[in-house]
């Protein structure tokens, strides 16, 4: 079946098995490290709705538009969406909100950035993979996050956890809501959401390469 080859091949190199998160999960990331983390992630997640727009853009089935639309709302309406969540996060490793929005991204995050914006621009079934890479792993990383920020670094309230309890909720987005858009396509477009996917999930690692990078933890 499509979808399980798909989630073998990207679970068969995981981002829990990259060293940034893996130092996450231990609890051994300085404060300085996770406040750098915060403002070059947010870069990504704010630009996460032109995303799903661009790909919401190239869909000629009006059934998988509103699915795709739901997906849209949830990242970016109001005040109350991911990226404000992000914020709060920040904003309780003393990182302001303005630092966080106006922040400049390095190297690697203008890698994905970039990468993503291709990948969503290039055609529907190239985005789709693009979202399900991101999609898929959302809610196993954020679990493990969440789970250390309370056991490691003594972050337990409600405002400072939202972001990484709304990957929690699986009666909102997740992966297999993708799925049943891919499933819809033909094999060729397939093929092109299997690709598409492995190049978002690579860019992913490479982002975080930079962060170990920059904050000098590259060979920690």
């Amino acid at each position: 079946m499509f979808a399980n080859k798909l989630r073998a091949e990207l679970s068969s190199n995981s981002l829990l098995e990259h060293r940034f998160y893996q130092l996450w999960e231990e609890g051994k990331l300085s404060k300085a490290a996770l406040a750098d983390y915060t403002k070059q992630y947010h870069c990504f997640i704010s630009t996460l709705p032109r995303f799903i727009s661009l790909v919401y853009s190239k869909c000629d089935n009006p059934i998988s538009r509103r699915i795709l639309l739901e997906n849209l709302i949830i990242e970016g309406r109001g005040r109350d969406n991911k990226a404000k969540f992000w914020c709060n996060f920040a904003n309780k490793l003393d990182v302001i909100e303005y630092d966080v929005e106006y922040a400049v991204p390095n190297k690697t995050t203008e890698f994905i950035l970039n990468k993503y914006w291709n990948l969503c621009n290039t055609s529907y079934a190239s985005g789709l993979g693009a979202l399900y890479a991101y999609d898929y792993y959302a809610p196993i990383v954020t679990s493990m996050q969440m789970k250390s920020l309370k056991e490691n670094y003594n972050i337990k309230d409600k405002i400072s956890l939202e972001f990484f309890k709304s990957y929690q909720n699986t009666n909102v987005w997740d992966s297999d809501k993708i799925i049943a858009l891919i499933v819809k396509l033909i094999n060729e477009d397939q093929v092109t959401v299997f690709n598409s996917a492995i190049s978002a999930h690579k860019a992913m690692w490479t982002f975080l390469d930079g962060i170990l990078i920059v904050n000098n933890l590259d060979n920690y």
